[in-house]
């Protein structure tokens, strides 16, 4: 179409050309396209460039039809780029990318059409950056590339600032174990703004949005609602198919991971998970309520049923040695890592304190040093915590519980605040937490600190939102999505669990006290209803039994003992 430009990424699969994705920008007109184009040195960017001769489209014309690998026509006589933001952009020079932004918190080059109205628009708000480059010589000094045709990116474009590998988004290779693992999946990923990344279990404000809304006219603050309607209401329950690579030549199917689970035989692979089967119901009858055939679709609705959960952990805890032990769960574990350099996956083991985005991170350990693995990892990889690290960024998670619990729902938790101080409104407890400590400065040398005059003309709404480190986000940095990821299921803002202590005295007609006694109870609740004639999935709304209206699910008695005198 006239005065925009679309870029469509093709794929090859065998003689077979297929559509991968399209980048659509809408400049306006030529003098539009002038004006976004940088212009170094007082340059238009016009062809050709005084004392260049012209190409004639006739000595370069190709059949539409023809792929273009067999194109022989071929010859470079200008480079017009459509590239992702990269964590150097906006230094000197345009070389690394234009743009001062967060690549990998508001960027989000993973979707399948993407759409700019840059006559509108500026050019910072957007995925991919334009630029154009007369290109006097070979396209081979223009674009560097190493030997495997690999070029940089990531952290810039050139040799010196750029990176060759860098992983955004993660298939999962087994079934995901919580809810927090969907960060990975991309949703609500669309070509029109605001860019989020990660938008679930995350809660970066969006520079583009005002701090006090989730919604600002047809801009939506996606990871405030993703979390709002996904967390409290959805857990994983690790029920499905164990096959691929990592499950070994075999595997074993939905029904069977969910029979050896019931019978006690073989964990999940959330091992906190536990069997639970109502009294009077077999393993063969769960297992065809729950499984049933293959198509079954509605299985999900009814697992909650038979398991519960060894080991929750309430959020609104302030111990600073709960949060410690919480955090350090996985201490000196095997950890599984696929690695791209090398394309072999390995055991890891004795892992200090791991914290991850992903189920198989790509790298290494994320670690400060400047040699080109240590860099590959920091956008690769994952995260070991010290003990000192360990120890400040629990104390600083207590403040932040403190300051602004108790929290009634996970949400709540996890979600920035649409009112209240700067901090508050910026990001959720444990991201400012997280901003705290010292925990991220391991990437300090691979992106800049961008600052509020970086950043004065892309029309922010939320200039806070647009300053500080540009490598917010990496992998190899420590966020809110990446201790979600390690609480898991087991995160809580309640117990199904209780103490109940009780006191009881009788009296003489004059009030004189003849008697005292004290007892405590270990009580817990279950998933069946106190009558069984509902379902255990059946929601609150549907019930049909008054008791089960009144009175819920079921208290167990785990223990029972009396007190000595004062309750002791």
């Amino acid at each position: 179409a006239k005065n925009r430009m679309a870029i469509i990424a093709s794929l090859y699969e065998g003689a077979s050309q297929k559509r991968s994705g399209i980048i659509e920008m809408d400049y306006g007109s030529t003098a539009g396209l002038q004006n976004m184009l940088p212009v170094p040195d007082g340059k238009q960017y016009t062809y050709p460039q005084a004392g260049e001769v012209a190409v004639s489209c006739e000595s370069i014309y190709e059949s539409d039809g023809a792929p273009i690998r067999d194109y022989e026509k071929v010859r470079a006589f200008c480079m017009f780029s459509a590239y992702g933001k990269t964590a150097f952009g906006g230094t000197a020079g345009d070389a690394d990318g234009r743009y001062a932004t967060k690549a990998w918190s508001f960027s989000n080059p993973v979707s399948n059409i993407s759409s700019s109205n840059l006559v509108d628009e500026h050019g910072a708000h957007h995925s991919h950056e334009l630029n154009f480059e007369t290109m006097p010589g070979n396209a081979e000094s223009q674009v560097q590339v190493d030997n495997h045709d690999r070029g940089n990116y990531v952290t810039g474009h050139t040799s010196l600032h750029g990176l060759k590998f860098g992983t955004h988004n993660e298939l999962p290779v087994a079934p995901i174990q919580s809810v927090s693992s969907l960060q990975n999946a991309n949703l609500c990923s669309s070509g029109y703004l605001p860019k989020f990344d990660y938008p679930v279990a995350n809660s970066f404000a969006h520079p583009l949005m005002p701090a006090n809304a989730a919604r600002d006219g047809d801009m939506l603050d996606h990871p405030y609602l993703l979390n709002h309607h996904l967390f409290d209401r959805f857990y994983c329950s690790t029920v499905g198919d164990y096959t691929g690579a990592m499950f070994g030549p075999t595997g074993r199917s939905t029904k069977t991971v969910f029979e050896d689970f019931l019978n006690g035989d073989e964990a999940l692979l959330d091992h906190r998970l536990t069997a639970w089967k109502s009294p009077g119901k077999s393993v063969p009858q769960i297992l065809n309520e729950v499984v049933g055939t293959s198509s079954n679709d509605t299985g999900y609705r009814k697992v909650a049923a038979y398991q519960m959960l060894l080991g929750e952990w309430n959020v609104n805890s302030v111990s600073k040695d709960a949060w410690k032990a919480v955090l350090g769960g996985l201490h000196d574990t095997d950890f599984p890592v696929y690695d791209a350099l090398t394309n072999a996956i390995s055991a890891k083991s004795d892992v200090r304190n791991p914290l991850s985005r992903y189920r198989l991170p790509n790298g290494g350990v994320a670690a400060g040093s400047s040699g080109i693995a240590e860099r590959h990892n920091r956008w690769s990889g994952y995260r070991e915590l010290d003990e000192d690290e360990l120890d400040d960024l629990a104390e600083k998670i207590v403040q932040e519980v403190r300051a602004r619990g108790p929290f009634l729902s996970l949400s709540e938790f996890v979600n920035r605040r649409l009112s209240g101080s700067t901090e508050e409104t910026l990001s959720g407890a444990l991201q400012a937490a997280i901003d705290k400590t010292d925990i991220n400065d391991v990437l300090n040398s691979d992106g800049r600190e961008i600052t509020s005059t970086d950043v004065s003309g892309y029309g922010y709404k939320n200039v806070d939102a647009g300053i500080g480190h540009s490598s917010q986000g990496a992998p190899g940095s420590v966020t809110q999505g990446h201790i979600m990821n390690a609480l898991g299921n087991a995160a809580t803002v309640r117990s199904n669990t209780f103490t109940v202590r009780a006191y009881g005295e009788s009296v003489d007609t004059g009030g004189r006290v003849l008697a005292r006694a004290w007892c405590e109870a270990v009580v817990q609740r279950v998933p069946d209803y106190l009558d069984r004639a509902d379902a255990n999935e059946t929601k609150s709304a549907a019930l049909g039994s008054n008791v089960n209206k009144n009175f819920g699910r079921r208290i167990h008695v785990l223990a029972f003992r009396w007190l000595g005198n004062g309750g002791v």
